[in-house]
């Protein structure tokens, strides 16, 4: 090693230093002096082959698994930036990350090499590593949230969806982006009970009276509209109207259904309400006619 730095810093003889350093690593393919005197020359001479080599054999030699790792993620960037060779970076830092699971930046290089890729199920799979590593709930949230996504825009798989979003409310119970998340994919997977059970939930987790009205009154049309579950759905309008008896939207629900299902005394009754709150005009009129039939 010091034969070569004299070659390289009195001389200025490149590649005899060269020559004494890969000498000294064939002797010791660990000692870190001669690698990063190496590392210097061999990018400046644009020798990506015989860095790559270089740090292979570091890695096959070293013992210790963080320097096995470091050398995997960086065999992984010199693949991708100077040979553009993704899917071998893909195998380094996979690598690197199973010597060391907790190593960034080979982390964050396969998110973004799986998602330039399309492997969406090891970028899935990546994640749910990431969450078995984290001691924090805000990063294995925001991890659940990201798998969530995939299955929803990438593969089309709402039911994994909501899986991954129910799995964010038992992290956090009050999470109002997983409850709204959980209702979409509910929705779009035609999972209406699990819908109307989502939709409760957030009822519950919210103080908003509106809200909750708006909510509630949903979760009826969903019973009635897609599980033909008629009492359920009039329960809901019931309990909408106790928190807002003058809600139109609940008031017209409930007439609609009472009408459909001949009961004909409770429409009446809901009839009348909804005329108390009818200003004077066509809409009062043509309810007066109704209760007239």
């Amino acid at each position: 090693y010091r034969i070569g730095e004299l070659y390289e810093v009195r001389l200025h003889d490149d590649p005899s230093a060269i020559t004494r350093y890969e000498e000294s690593l064939a002797i010791e393919p660990t000692y870190q002096p001669a690698l990063r005197a190496l590392s210097k020359l061999y990018a400046r001479r644009k020798d990506w082959d015989a860095l790559i080599k270089m740090n292979m054999n570091e890695a096959d030699a070293a013992t210790d698994n963080l320097r096995v790792s470091a050398a995997h993620a960086r065999i992984a960037e010199l693949y991708e930036r100077h040979r553009n060779d993704r899917d071998a970076a893909i195998k380094h830092h996979a690598r690197a990350l199973t010597m060391n699971p907790g190593l960034a930046v080979s982390f964050k290089a396969l998110v973004r090499l799986f998602t330039e890729v399309d492997r969406h199920h090891e970028l899935i799979e990546l994640y749910e590593r990431g969450i078995d590593e984290s001691t924090h709930n805000e990063r294995k949230i925001a991890y659940l949230f990201r798998i969530g996504d995939i299955y929803t825009d990438a593969l089309s798989e709402p039911i994994q969806a909501a899986h991954a979003y129910r799995r964010v409310l038992k992290l956090d119970p009050n999470h109002l982006g997983a409850m709204h998340a959980l209702q979409r994919a509910s929705e779009s997977a035609g999972r209406y009970k699990e819908l109307v059970e989502a939709l409760e939930l957030e009822a519950r987790n919210t103080s908003d009276r509106t809200r909750i009205v708006a909510i509630l009154h949903r979760a009826g049309e969903v019973l009635d509209n897609h599980l033909d579950d008629r009492e359920g759905a009039l329960a809901r309008y019931r309990k909408v109207l106790t928190l807002n008896p003058k809600y139109e939207p609940a008031l017209a629900s409930c007439g609609r259904l009472y009408h459909r299902m001949g009961r004909w005394e409770e429409l009446l009754t809901v009839y009348e309400q909804e005329l108390a709150i009818s200003p004077e005009g066509p809409a009062s009129v043509a309810l007066l006619q109704a209760m007239g039939h």
